[in-house]
């Protein structure tokens, strides 16, 4: 497991209990075996809708689509000292869901837990095989903060 810096900004519409986001996430993996290296970066700039369907004591669970700009490349060298690289970029879709901890929505900082899933993200190889960039993303504790609430 990585550790990697998920930076948002958006805008939270209390009638509709909805909220619009921009996520930013810089994802890096380094393996290193039997004289085999593989370097994986995975860069997204996420545009996220999702909507509060519940609301269980202060607990608030969220959903909604997602569409990413990605930023995919892949590096191997094997003991032989050969090297391959494959990048791509573009669109995928997705889905956010997670919750909140917000006793009353008066607070101008809350705590969340999210999770993203971009589904079939895979960088397409020349020899007609893929690597998979699918995984599950799992931010557990982020910090929001509602400036218009502070002041």
């Amino acid at each position: 497991t990585k550790l990697f810096c998920d930076v948002g900004v958006g805008y939270y519409f209390h009638q509709a209990d909805l909220q619009l986001n921009l996520a930013w996430r810089s994802m890096k993996s380094d393996l290193k075996a039997f004289g085999f290296e593989q370097n994986t970066q995975r860069q997204s700039l996420t545009f996220e809708i999702y909507k509060f369907v519940s609301d269980y004591h202060g607990f608030a669970a969220f959903v909604g689509p997602a569409i990413s700009y990605e930023w995919l490349h892949l590096n191997e060298r094997d003991e032989n000292g050969f090297e391959f690289q494959a990048s791509k970029r573009g669109l995928h879709g997705g889905i956010t869901f997670g919750w909140d901890i917000r006793p009353n929505r008066l607070q101008s900082i809350l705590l969340r837990t999210n999770l993203r899933y971009f589904p079939l993200l895979n960088l397409n190889l020349p020899d007609g095989t893929g690597f998979s960039f699918d995984q599950l993303e799992f931010n557990f504790i982020q910090v929001v903060v509602f400036p218009g609430r502070l002041f």
